[in-house]
C-alpha cells in the first residue's frame, strides 16, 4: 500500500538560523517556505535526529587553543565545536522549548504557529493532526509524544538542554531537575495569552500548568481543539494538569 504523504512546513527559530531545517522545504524570492510532500517515516526520522546544536564550552575553549597551533586546520574554531558537540538532543525537544517564534504545518489543515517560546502543547496538537489524517502510526505517533512529555517536564527553554546533556554525560545516574531561572527568562517573552484557548481548556476542566500559562497560538481552528481536548491521550500526557 502505498504511504500517505503530506507537505509539512516546519520553522523553528533559534540563534542566527542554528536549527536544522529539514531538506524537504525550500524558499522563494520573498523566503515563503515551499514543502515537498514527504511520509511520515521521513518526518519521524527527522524529529528524532540528533540537532547536534549543543556543545561543552569548556572543552572548545581547549581544543581551539591546541586547534590554532597546527597551521593544517583551516578553521579551529569549527573544527573545535565539531569535535566537542553534545549528542542526545532530538530535533522535536528544541521545537517544544525554542525561546522564539515558529511555525509547524501539514498540508493547509493544520497551521499552528507561536511568537515566543514553543510549547509542547502546539506540538502535541500538530502530531495529532498528522496521526489524525494518518501520516504517522499510532505506535510512531505515540513514541513522538513520549518525547513531548519529556521535554515538558525537564525543560523550561532550550538553554538548559545542554546543562541536561554534560551532567547525563558526566553524572548519568544523578537526578536531573527542571530549573527555574531559565522559566523566569523564558516568561519574560510571554506577555500576551491566548484567551480563546484558555477559554476551551478551562470549559473542559482544564487547569493550565506553569509551563502552559502562556500559549501564544497564532493560528487554530477551535473544533480542532475541541476533538483534541476529547481524546484521553492528552490528560495522560500531563500536558496540561486537571482541577
Amino acid at each position: 500500500m502505498k504511504k500517505k504523504t503530506a507537505k509539512m512546513i516546519i520553522y523553528c527559530k533559534i540563534g542566527a538560523e542554528n536549527f536544522p531545517h529539514p531538506d524537504w522545504i525550500s524558499y522563494d524570492k520573498l523566503y515563503n517556505p515551499i514543502a515537498k510532500p514527504v511520509d511520515g517515516d521521513t518526518l519521524f526520522k527527522y524529529l528524532l535526529e540528533d540537532a547536534e546544536l549543543e556543545y561543552d564550552q569548556d572543552i572548545m575553549d581547549k581544543l581551539e587553543v591546541e586547534y590554532r597551533k597546527d597551521k593544517k586546520i583551516e578553521d579551529p574554531w569549527q573544527k573545535a565545536f565539531d569535535d566537542s558537540v553534545l549528542l542526545g538532543a532530538p530535533k522535536i525537544w528544541y521545537m517544544c522549548c525554542n525561546e522564539k517564534h515558529g511555525f509547524v504545518s501539514c498540508d493547509k489543515h493544520t497551521e499552528l504557529g507561536w511568537r515566543w517560546g514553543g510549547k509542547p502543547i502546539i506540538i502535541i496538537m500538530w502530531l495529532y493532526s498528522i496521526y489524525k489524517h494518518e501520516i504517522i502510526s499510532k505506535r510512531l505517533f505515540d513514541i513522538l509524544c513520549k518525547e513531548v512529555k519529556f521535554v515538558h517536564d525537564n525543560f523550561a527553554i532550550h538553554y538548559d538542554i545542554r546543562d541536561y546533556l554534560i551532567q547525563k554525560r558526566d553524572h548519568p545516574n544523578q537526578l536531573w531537575c527542571k530549573t527555574y531561572k531559565s522559566k523566569e527568562e523564558c516568561d519574560k517573552f510571554h506577555g500576551n495569552v491566548d484567551k480563546t484557548l484558555k477559554k476551551i481548556l478551562k470549559k473542559k476542566g482544564f487547569k493550565l500548568s506553569d509551563m502552559e500559562s502562556s500559549i501564544g497560538v497564532d493560528k487554530y481552528s477551535e473544533k480542532f481543539f475541541k476533538e483534541l481536548l476529547d481524546n484521553k491521550f492528552f490528560i495522560d500526557l500531563n500536558v496540561n494538569e486537571e482541577k
